[in-house]
């Protein structure tokens, strides 16, 4: 996702099955599992992942589903 300061900075895009957890409770606990120049920005969470016609899950499909859904306007 695109950020004033870095230039780039992460999303995370999570399925969840049943009730999703708070993105905050999330981050927390990536805390001292992910670097912190790696750490996501922004927690997302989908019911599914867009798919290719080939069952993939690819960046430009999550992408536009993301700019589709406003989850790149809160920059």
């Amino acid at each position: 996702m695109p950020d004033p300061t870095w230039g780039e900075v992460g999303i995370a895009v999570c399925v969840a099955e049943g009730a999703a957890p708070e993105a905050d409770a999330l981050l927390a606990w990536l805390g001292d599992k992910v670097p912190r120049y790696k750490m996501p920005k922004t927690v997302v969470f989908w019911d599914e992942m867009p798919k290719s016609g080939y069952g993939k899950i690819t960046k430009k499909l999550i992408r536009a589903e993301l700019a589709e859904r406003g989850a790149l306007a809160d920059v």
